[in-house]
């Protein structure tokens, strides 16, 4: 069958005599669009998206104009659109990176004041301590002291140790929330 009965036909709903045209021009589209783009995904979904095109505007094709011609006119169309869709999205993203990178420096130097102002907090309420309790606070959580090494060193019980401190954290937070 010649192009122009398939043309024909496929004008008239015909989608089997369209898979013919496909099938006849699809190869050098595809060569077309590769030699521009250098992924194999982009080359076959644009492929198909020109001849999804050129089925739709098969009823504005002129006969005397050259088929092939036309089907690359297409293809030029939509891989002006893919490039431009990519670069669209591509200052879109650097815009939005942009966008993160001042809100997370942002956040950066917030927290670290709040985490400045807690420290100035810990550090008052710690002078407040009576000095035993001061010691064995510095003692565990500055110099990683363990519990039972300082049982050992105070004469005490692991048990009676973990007790002071977890009453000293308590009432070191009462302290740091009322400030």
């Amino acid at each position: 069958m010649d192009l122009e009965e398939l043309i024909k036909q496929s004008k008239a709903g015909d989608h089997q005599a369209y898979r013919l045209i496909v099938r006849e021009y699809a190869p050098s589209i595809r060569a077309f669009l590769a030699s521009r783009l250098n992924d194999f995904h982009a080359v076959e979904d644009l492929s198909q998206v020109v001849f999804v095109s050129a089925f739709k505007a098969l009823a504005s094709y002129k006969h005397r104009a050259d088929f092939r011609s036309w089907l690359l006119s297409i293809s030029r169309n939509k891989l002006m659109d893919h490039f431009r869709k990519q670069y669209s999205q591509s200052n879109l993203k650097s815009a939005y990176e942009m966008e993160i990178q001042t809100s997370l420096s942002t956040c950066d130097r917030a927290f670290a004041e709040i985490n400045e102002a807690k420290i100035n907090k810990l550090k008052s309420c710690l002078q407040k301590l009576p000095e035993e309790a001061k010691s064995l606070m510095m003692a565990r959580y500055f110099n990683s002291e363990t519990v039972i090494s300082l049982a050992e060193r105070l004469s005490s019980t692991e048990n009676a140790i973990s007790s002071k401190l977890f009453r000293l954290k308590k009432k070191l937070k009462t302290c740091i929330e009322s400030s």
